[in-house]
């Protein structure tokens, strides 16, 4: 019955230092993967940053554009209402 008991504790101690073992080659692996995930989180940020620039320049963009097509239009318009005032004017001569 000593032997079986102490047979137990070794094995348990055995058990316990290899926990420890694969908990700290854990944590090393980690801490070593740890300038790998801040680079890609970083990364992941600025391709972000980029995209929301991006839709940002492309949304003033088309805010220009209508802007110019609006411009275009009205001044199209006030060509086409002188063209008629300019014509009535010629029909009462």
């Amino acid at each position: 019955m000593p032997a079986a008991a102490a047979a137990c504790t070794i094995n348990r101690q055995q058990k316990t230092a290899s926990a420890t073992a694969t908990a700290g080659t854990r944590r090393q692996q980690y801490e070593q993967q740890q300038p790998q995930r801040q680079l890609h989180e970083q990364e992941q940020q600025e391709h972000e940053q980029e995209q929301q620039e991006q839709e940002q320049q492309q949304q003033e963009q088309q805010e220009q554009e209508q802007q110019q097509q609006e411009q275009q239009e009205q001044e199209q318009q006030q060509q086409e209402q002188e063209q008629q005032e300019q014509e009535q004017q010629e029909d009462c001569v």
